[in-house]
């Protein structure tokens, strides 16, 4: 099993932050290797709420929300080809956004698993990317909003 931990300050409100990574048809925004993303179940995304998406390298991927308790805490878990993932993400208030964990424990299959010695280090330098690429992401879709409340683009 493949275990990592990471954490990051996010200028917008933790709803906001929730809301974005609980709808995983975002994923594509701010992962590169995600190429496409559907969404299985009505509604909103709840507890139980299902998604497809194909990754490059990885194929598709079934996930499902596991636990949605917004806007705190998320738990995805992703079946693939390749690998099992349990995404888990905690969201606390700052008094400037948002503070998100996320621990991710990959279960990866067959040959993979003697591979995990390999991957380890390219898994810990991409997550840290990806997060500074949704911090990005997130940050840029907030910042009209919060302009246009604090009286700025006069």
């Amino acid at each position: 099993m493949i275990r990592g931990e990471r954490a990051i300050a996010i200028a917008c409100p933790p709803a906001v932050v929730f809301d974005y990574l609980a709808d995983m048809r975002n994923l594509r925004e701010w992962n590169p290797r995600t190429r496409q993303v559907e969404k299985l179940s009505e509604g909103r995304p709840r507890a139980g709420t299902r998604f497809r998406s194909r990754h490059r390298n990885a194929g598709w991927v079934e996930s499902e929300l596991i636990a949605c308790e917004r806007p705190r805490r998320l738990l995805i878990l992703a079946r693939g080809r390749r690998l099992d993932l349990l995404a888990q993400f905690r969201l606390e208030p700052l008094s400037a956004g948002t503070a998100l964990r996320i621990r991710l424990e990959a279960r990866p299959h067959r040959l993979w698993r003697l591979l995990a010695p390999l991957i380890v280090p390219r898994f810990r330098r991409e997550n840290t990317k990806l997060l500074q690429e949704l911090k990005r992401v997130l940050e840029a879709r907030s910042a009209p909003v919060a302009a246009a409340q604090c009286g700025g683009n006069q």
